[in-house]
């Protein structure tokens, strides 16, 4: 079963202060950089982690999603590089503007188009 929660741009209505959580199994991890159904990151899943380096260079990765904690107002996560078979960190600070991301945790099946889906 998977954890359902309120999704703010679905229904701007409903105030959602919370933009982390950790429960059991999963994060509810309510920022840009984080693009999942719900803001819903299970542990142990398969993500994909994009970078952006130095002279406009994108690196793309498969990684299993293991944690994340917020400490002096930076968002870090570790993931587990399926490909390389290495640990990874990456964090954020909280305070930069929303649109100065360098690195985005991506589940793919967000981008599923069903209209290419044949019966």
């Amino acid at each position: 079963m998977r954890p359902t929660s309120i999704n703010p741009r679905e229904n701007p209505n409903v105030l959602n202060t919370q933009k982390f959580e950790k429960r059991k199994g999963y994060f509810i991890l309510n920022f840009d950089m984080i693009i999942t159904e719900n803001y819903i990151v299970n542990v142990e899943q398969q993500y994909q982690l994009i970078a952006f380096k130095a002279h406009g260079e994108i690196e793309l990765r498969n990684v299993s999603f293991w944690h994340a904690a917020i400490k002096n107002n930076y968002l870090k996560i570790i993931v587990y590089d399926l490909n390389n078979k290495v640990v990874l960190q990456r964090q954020h600070d909280l305070n930069k503007p929303r649109y100065n991301n360098d690195w985005f945790i991506i589940d793919p099946e967000v981008f599923e188009d069903d209209l290419l889906e044949f019966e």
